[in-house]
């Protein structure tokens, strides 16, 4: 009998996870030498991802050192590598927990490489490649992946680590001349005139690192920057201290939604995000973390950094009742999951994905200086920015209209796999090898990430990792959580009965 011939479909992050899981696995199932696995990363550097492939110190992480990590490995690993390469040590000393981006690339790719040398010492092959794969076809009890070169690869496990898929949402605009799809890489930048009129559509943490790269490239043109919120990111506490959850916890999530039967109510949720508040000593006016804040941006990022300093109560209750994000979601019915993703879901972003201080005070900066206006309420539909004979045209609430030379689609990564372009997705959809989920991205098994198709069956052999399980998982904006969810995956191609029948010497 042949090896087993797994194919990792690409190379960011949560394929590093995949790597060192597959490692880790094998090891322990003394069957390396049984095992082949295949990395096909589409562009860029191997194992670093778009935004961590950066070179800009400007763009920092948006957790803090002791929080980050690539699981398997245990926690605090990305700490103690800093600390042993000289890394961590020195932002530390310059006021900051939150290292650059690079920084976080040249962990994860030397992790990877890690876990390859270990590979190699125990037999197990693995082989990195540049390509796009652009097919997956079923052939027998395996696939077939067609690259855009026209080369073919055999699978028998296929795991998709696919990262981001461009926004769909300004997707009319593709091919306008000035128009930048995308944030990353940040040197699609670089064709911007300095003195040009920039419009940057988005205010979330992807539309802060749009505008540290304007500022790294000395960009001295008027900004305008908006969404069809105005919301900007909180500010992040330098430090959290830790909280247990007592109520919010996946065991009372899954028994009160199988007693609802549909599911739980969005005010049943918060009942139990209210017990825990109550029980860790949070005032009651806090509780409530959706609240608008009337405030001017620039007020509120004032005090929000002159308190960052000290631990935030409520931000540290947020932060763990996080962890269980994924199984908060599942519990909810398909009313309360539709009730949030149209009326919450941008507020929640806000509040539950914080930038850091030095970012914040960044953001401040460039409102009082006037370098960058953010008038609060542009809507960013397709109806409220359009190309025009010199540029594009972007239509604020109250009917002003701005223009600008050049656009960014600042919004962050799409997850409407039926809008999506990428000729990988639209044949897995076509095909009715996998099916779209109605909250976002692909529908697959909770526990394995394992594809589920048209029909409802589950490929046991093709399974979705990370930011396009936004449907079932919610929370895949997370390294640590994609890494988990790889990780999850690995185990199950591993198990021991399905070890047995593939890996069985003939």
């Amino acid at each position: 009998m042949g090896k087993l011939e797994i194919l990792v479909v690409g190379g960011g992050p949560s394929a590093v996870a995949a790597i060192c899981a597959i490692v880790d696995q094998a090891i322990a199932g003394d069957v390396c030498r049984k095992v082949r696995v295949t990395v096909v990363e589409r562009g860029g550097e191997a194992f670093r991802g778009l935004a961590f492939g950066t070179e800009d110190d400007g763009h920092l992480t948006n957790m803090p050192a002791h929080s980050l990590r690539i699981p398997p490995r245990e926690p605090h690993d990305f700490l103690k590598w800093g600390v042993e390469h000289g890394h961590v040590s020195t932002f530390a000393a310059r006021g900051s927990v939150y290292v650059p981006r690079r920084v976080l690339g040249d962990y994860l790719a030397a992790r990877a490489m890690e876990a390859c040398e270990v590979a190699e010492r125990h037999g197990l092959q693995i082989d990195l490649m540049g390509g796009d794969v652009v097919r997956l076809k079923r052939d027998g009890e395996g696939w077939t992946a067609e690259l855009a070169t026209g080369r073919t690869l055999r699978a028998d496990q296929v795991l998709l680590t696919i990262g981001n898929l461009p926004s769909s949402r300004l997707r009319r605009l593709e091919g306008a001349t000035g128009f930048i799809p995308h944030a990353w890489p940040a040197r699609r930048l670089e064709a911007i005139p300095r003195d040009a009129r920039v419009g940057v559509v988005g205010t979330s943490l992807t539309a802060i690192d749009v505008l540290a790269t304007l500022e790294s490239q000395e960009h001295e043109g008027p900004v305008t920057w908006g969404s069809r919120s105005g919301l900007l990111p909180r500010v992040r506490p330098d430090y959290d201290a830790d909280q247990e959850i007592r109520h919010l916890t996946p065991e009372r999530l899954q028994r009160l939604a199988t007693a609802q039967g549909r599911g739980l109510s969005l005010d049943q949720l918060f009942m139990l995000w209210s017990m825990d508040c109550v029980d860790a000593g949070l005032p009651v006016e806090r509780i409530d973390f959706l609240r608008p804040d009337a405030r001017d941006p620039a007020e509120r990022l004032r005090d929000e950094l002159a308190a960052s300093g000290s631990p935030d109560l409520r931000f540290s209750l947020l932060r763990a009742a996080t962890e269980n994000s994924a199984h908060a979601w599942r519990a909810l019915s398909p009313h309360a999951k539709r009730t949030f993703s149209k009326r919450w879901s941008t507020a929640f972003g806000a509040s539950a994905f914080p930038c850091p201080p030095r970012n914040g005070a960044r953001v401040l900066g460039w409102l009082e200086s006037g370098r960058v206006s953010h008038p609060g309420q542009l809507a960013t539909g397709v109806d409220a920015v359009r190309a025009c004979s010199k540029g594009f045209e972007m239509t604020y609430a109250d009917g002003s209209v701005e223009r600008v030379d050049w656009l960014i689609d600042a919004t962050g990564g799409g997850y409407e796999l039926t809008a999506s372009g990428d000729p990988l997705i639209r044949g897995l959809l076509a095909d009715g090898h996998l099916r779209a989920h109605p909250f976002g991205g692909g529908d697959v098994d909770f526990e394995t990430g394992a594809v589920i198709g048209r029909d409802g069956r589950v490929a046991r052999d093709l399974h979705l990792i990370g930011a396009q399980t936004r449907g079932v998982h919610f929370f895949t904006n997370s390294l640590e959580k994609n890494a988990l969810a790889a990780c999850a995956a690995v185990r199950s191609i591993f198990r021991p009965q399905r070890q047995a029948r593939r890996l069985a010497v003939a």
